[in-house]
């Protein structure tokens, strides 16, 4: 799991990089404000938001994405896919996630977010109105394995204060559930070919 270079840290730099906002406003007709508004984003939820929010006795979401280069917001020509599927437990606060890449290399993702300590792989919100947020980061480590074709990336019971306390996000847990009800939600991989991301999938309930 070594890496090739160190580089000097930013606070997250990739959230609003200039690439990544010209394809959201391309894909959801962007303003270029550079906070994300979530009551906004409840609104557009409507009724999953709902569905969520009413199911108080469960304690477990998940969610599926297929990821790829030929779709917005990472619309790159890349060849690489992949398959996510993301758990979010309640009671715990925590998230779970089991993803299969092909095409891609432990090499290939993004040093530079690597050294940053928030990782190479975001749950993003590409709000509505083109506003970008990074919701959970999944931290480069022992969790990423390289793959005869690709990687995977298995996560267990990421502390979701501790990806928020390293994104110095206020956005709470409660809101973090809810806006995972609106359409707008995407599994994101972020790459030295691709700074922004060059596949992402976005987050579709589990059947």
């Amino acid at each position: 799991m070594s890496r090739r270079k160190s580089k000097t840290v930013q606070d997250n730099l990739i959230v609003n990089g200039p690439a990544a906002r010209a394809r959201a406003a391309s894909a959801h007709r962007a303003s270029k404000k550079g906070t994300i508004m979530f009551a906004r984003t409840f609104a557009l939820a409507g009724a999953a938001f709902v569905m969520l929010a009413g199911a108080a006795h469960a304690a477990e979401y998940s969610f599926r994405a297929e990821l790829n280069g030929a779709t917005v917001p990472t619309i790159t020509g890349s060849a690489a896919t992949g398959e996510a599927l993301v758990r979010v437990h309640t009671e715990t606060q925590t998230v779970d996630l089991t993803m299969n890449v092909s095409g891609l290399s432990l090499e290939d993702l993004y040093d530079h977010v690597i050294h940053s300590g928030v990782g190479p792989v975001h749950l993003h919100l590409y709000a509505a109105d083109g506003d970008i947020s990074l919701l959970v980061p999944f931290p480069y480590g022992a969790s990423y394995t390289q793959t005869a074709g690709g990687f995977s990336l298995n996560v267990s019971n990421y502390s979701y204060a501790e990806g928020a306390a390293a994104l110095r996000s206020n956005v709470s847990f409660d809101d973090f559930v809810a806006t995972l009800g609106s359409e707008f939600v995407y599994i994101n991989i972020h790459t030295d070919r691709v700074n922004d991301g060059e596949i992402s999938g976005r987050l579709v309930p589990a059947s």
